[in-house]
């Protein structure tokens, strides 16, 4: 059981990336191993929090990149096709009008390109971590900053 527990701490310690890196010693005793379990799955079931909000952030930003992609799209489609109805009305009466026809020329249309933004969303499990820190302390566990 307590070597068990030292793998999970040791994974913690390992899968809390880039960040500041901890030794954790486990406590010895029955009650602070089962404690230590207790802050585990809490520590996993805020890291699924986490995950759900930033995926909810992420689902929610890409309806609205869609929703203004699709504004930008149909407003652009409308503009070029403004554009090309006026140039040629334009066109039309120089030809009709000017005295110097050669110099007539149809105005040159550029439908406006949309694009979608990104939707990432970075999870920060920071507060998990800082938590299960403190709660693994409680239980009799010690948490030293490694070099």
């Amino acid at each position: 059981m307590i070597r068990y527990a030292c793998m999970l701490f040791v994974a913690a310690t390992i899968l809390s990336g880039c960040s500041k890196q901890y030794v954790y010693t486990a406590p010895t005793s029955e009650a602070g191993i089962t404690c230590v379990s207790h802050c585990q799955e809490r520590q996993a079931a805020c890291r699924d929090r986490m995950l759900a909000e930033a995926d909810e952030a992420k689902l929610q930003c890409e309806k609205s990149e869609n929703k203004t992609y699709r504004q930008c799209t149909y407003e652009a489609e409308q503009a070029y096709a403004n554009c090309q109805e006026t140039a040629k009305t334009d066109y039309y009466a120089c030809l009709k009008y000017s005295q110097n026809r050669n110099a007539c020329r149809e105005a040159a249309c550029v439908k406006e390109s949309c694009k979608k933004q990104s939707c990432y969303q970075h999870v920060s499990y920071a507060q998990c971590e800082g938590d299960f820190r403190s709660c693994f302390q409680q239980c009799g566990g010690r948490i030293e900053e490694a070099e």
